[in-house]
């Protein structure tokens, strides 16, 4: 990776990235329940436009970001949740709430998804142009994996009316990794940072592994990752407080 001069946010642990190509807006939330949006320039450094405080006492707990066609959505590691974010009345606030599975059946078994609140589900990214399916990774495995490995779900929105809003498994990858803490899908590649060892992995549509790890540069700890323009990503330095721009070579 080739690293550029990092842009600091000294007020916010970010924890999750999302990138708007339409605006060049990267969108960053953190831990203690801010959205901050920044504006990407032509020549690759950030720029902060707009912040919002999404919960009041900064109680929630935020670990990831996505954008599903025109809409923003969050995750919520405590409370297991994915929330719709909503532009009303010139900012954004928490709409509808899609509730993570505690347990679930697949493939005949039935899955607990073990571990405590605070170490639980991490990274999120969308899959498809509505903005219904999501892949949603956590930091270690569930009733069904082994020893230093984690998983990954696959999840749809759904609101029937009678079960109400909640988010339900439609996909699940074991993955040879612990601590999947940021996840981005562009152009059919999964791209998954493992904070365990601070490497950045990648996999096809169906989550078979494309070349080795490569190492993040830096002293680690990123929690966020999404592609920007012109060859650029962002990661998300929770330790640091700042947004570290790179190109993958």
């Amino acid at each position: 990776m080739e690293t550029m001069e990092p842009f600091a946010m000294p007020d916010i642990e970010p924890s999750g990235l999302a990138y708007q190509a339409s605006t060049r807006s990267l969108y960053v939330v953190g831990d203690q329940g801010k959205l901050v949006q920044l504006h990407v320039e032509a020549d690759g450094r950030l720029r902060r436009v707009g912040e919002w405080q999404l919960a009041r006492e900064a109680r929630l707990d935020l670990e990831g970001i996505a954008l599903g066609g025109d809409r923003l959505f969050v995750l919520e590691e405590r409370a297991a949740r994915i929330l719709e974010v909503d532009w009303v009345d010139g900012g954004w606030v928490v709409g509808t709430a899609y509730p993570l599975p505690k347990k679930f059946r697949w493939e005949g078994e039935k899955i607990r998804c073990k571990g405590s609140k605070n170490k639980g589900f991490e990274g999120l990214t969308c899959l498809d142009a509505a903005g219904t399916v999501f892949a949603v990774s956590r930091q270690s495995g569930d009733s069904g994996t082994g020893r230093g490995q984690a998983v990954v779900y696959e999840v749809t929105l759904t609101n029937d009316g009678k079960r109400g809003p909640e988010a339900v498994v439609t996909g699940r990858a074991v993955i040879d990794a612990m601590d999947l803490a940021a996840m981005c899908f562009d152009h059919d590649v999964h791209h998954v940072v493992s904070a365990e060892n601070d490497t950045l992995l990648r996999f096809d549509r169906t989550w078979t592994p494309l070349g080795g790890p490569i190492a993040i540069p830096g002293d680690g700890d990123a929690e966020g990752i999404a592609k920007g323009p012109d060859g650029l990503w962002f990661l998300a330095i929770d330790g640091a407080r700042e947004i570290r721009t790179v190109r993958l070579l």
